[in-house]
């Protein structure tokens, strides 16, 4: 154990973040895996908290003696705190990375991504050896025209202030945000026989080939930062708001935003600083009540837009503007007694969707999908809207047909109602809400129900995604019932039927009434009837 010792005080990485008053369930990316948690991490500002009897899912021990703690960090003991929430002991993990010489980042307003910082890399005539501080993934592959041997680092960062310590003949870099990709030029055929190492200290050899000189890369340089200026408000209407930032420096590639459960529009500019003399000024228009540059963590800006109404937004590059276009979304008025919404229950008859296995139990999504799908249309109508359901009992219904009686219909909006699965129990969980491809009015729709949901169940909030996200055989086609609707429309997946913990929860029924009130409430905040 490395007998380097760090102590700290109760308060420490605790900032306040935007609009939280209270603890907010989270997803932990550790060592680039999703753990199976059976009580969840919590948000409070920008501290990630750990239950402690969950610390051995991710490798830690811990010693604890009332408000104090002794962690064991994979061989680094750090001295912490203790924080009771909800009747639970917890560890601030963002801190206790900090101090085992990891770093972590909210990727997400709900997800929370743990890296490892690479301190060595050493190349040898028939191996590479990583030194980081936390556990990683790694992987590897064999390139040609050259001959190279790459190893992937996954869930490792490379910190432009403090290069890891190289030797011997290699290339290295960021691969992508969350792999550190290392590159040894060899001659000969090299067959990898082992990875090895402890999990924050890999070794990759192979045998057959010897590695040769290649011309070393010192640290990748730093990206050319977008300097941005303040914030102009051209466009002022109910309608429409136009905002424009004007900005020196290479344009930044694909921009978006998103909108946090408290309501909040964000737009990550990782590479963004303020122009020199720049300074923070109050925007405010019809619908716009504040929009500023705020630090991003890990570095850059974001562009934080707070609305008096749910808006499709929309973020540009131009010349040297980036250009926010806000625009009243489709059907965004009124109210629910107005609207015909479609309710589709996922799955039926034949067709049981998920299934989970146990003591001679059968677990059908099918049967939950309805039950929830029915107290949804039970709410809708009681609150005067034209309910339409594309099965009401246990029958099969295509999945082209579910759009064809939607657009019959001439439906306001389609929620098709899911649970979830994976090939490995216990590894993911919480709720994911999908719209197709980029549509913006679904998009919006999908994070106000997400928002909803995630402050009533329990469970992370993975995030609302666009379907295309989800590959079938290699190809980006989308879900079958999004694909061709004509009207705004959700898939919502609200949890996970191989997970423990989502599970035991979705069986409650008050879980599954609090579930389908907050879909109902978050079509009602995009409609813009609720704050």
């Amino acid at each position: 154990m490395r007998s380097a010792l760090i102590a700290l005080l109760p308060g420490m990485a605790m900032s306040a973040a935007a609009g939280q008053d209270g603890p907010v369930p989270v997803t932990l990316s550790y060592a680039h895996r999703l753990p199976a948690l059976e009580a969840p991490a919590l948000r409070v500002g920008d501290e990630c908290f750990l239950p402690v009897s969950e610390a051995g899912r991710i490798g830690w021990t811990v010693e604890s003696d009332g408000d104090e703690a002794r962690v064991s960090v994979h061989g680094l003991v750090v001295e912490t705190f203790i924080r009771d929430l909800d009747g639970r002991p917890y560890l601030p993990l963002r801190t206790v990375v900090e101090a085992a010489g990891g770093l972590s980042e909210w990727t997400q307003e709900q997800r929370l991504q743990v890296y490892s910082k690479i301190t060595r890399i050493t190349v040898k005539v028939d191996r590479i050896e990583i030194e980081g501080t936390l556990p990683v993934t790694r992987s590897f592959l064999v390139l040609d025209g050259p001959k190279r041997v790459a190893f992937d680092i996954k869930a490792a960062r490379l910190d432009p202030n403090d290069p890891p310590e190289v030797t011997g003949e290699v290339r290295y870099a960021q691969f992508d945000p969350v792999t550190v990709r290392v590159v040894a030029q060899v001659q000969g055929e090299p067959n990898v026989s082992q990875v090895a190492g402890d999990p924050a200290r890999p070794i990759l050899r192979w045998t057959g080939a010897s590695t040769v000189p290649i011309e070393a890369i010192e640290f990748p340089p730093k990206p050319a930062p977008l300097l941005l200026g303040e914030p102009i408000l051209e466009v002022d209407t109910e309608e429409r708001t136009v905002i424009r930032l004007p900005f020196q420096g290479p344009a930044p590639g694909k921009l978006a935003a998103y909108r946090d459960p408290d309501g909040v529009f964000w737009v990550d500019l990782p590479s963004g600083e303020r122009l020199e003399g720049w300074q923070q000024t109050s925007l405010r228009g019809r619908v716009v009540l504040s929009a500023e540059l705020v630090e991003r963590g890990g570095g850059g800006l974001r562009l934080r837009l707070e609305l008096e109404r749910p808006m499709g937004v929309h973020v540009s590059a131009r010349d040297s503007e980036l250009v926010v276009r806000l625009v009243r979304a489709e059907h965004a008025y009124g109210s629910l007694a107005e609207k015909t919404i479609v309710v589709d229950p996922g799955h039926g008859g034949r067709d049981a969707g998920a299934q989970h296995k146990e003591d001679g139990e059968r677990l059908d999504e099918k049967d939950l999908n309805l039950a929830v799908a029915r107290i949804v249309a039970d709410l809708l109508s009681e609150s005067g809207s034209t309910v339409v359901m594309t099965r009401n009992d246990d029958y099969h219904v295509g999945v082209y047909d579910r759009p064809e009686m939607a657009n019959a219909s001439e439906a306001h909006f389609f929620i098709s109602i899911h649970f979830n699965s994976n090939p490995t129990p216990n590894s993911r969980s919480g709720t994911f809400t999908y719209y197709h491809s980029d549509d913006t009015d679904s998009k919006l729709l999908a994070e106000c129900i997400l928002g909803e949901i995630s402050k009533v169940s329990g469970l992370p909030s993975n995030g609302a995604m666009s379907d295309y996200t989800v590959h079938w055989r290699g190809e980006k086609k989308g879900f079958a019932v999004l694909r061709s609707i004509e009207m705004p429309g959700v898939l919502v997946e609200i949890a996970y039927l191989n997970n423990d913990t989502d599970r035991k929860r979705l069986l409650e029924p008050e879980f599954q009434r609090a579930v389908a009130e907050a879909i109902v409430k978050g079509i009602e905040v995009y409609i813009g009837n609720e704050a």
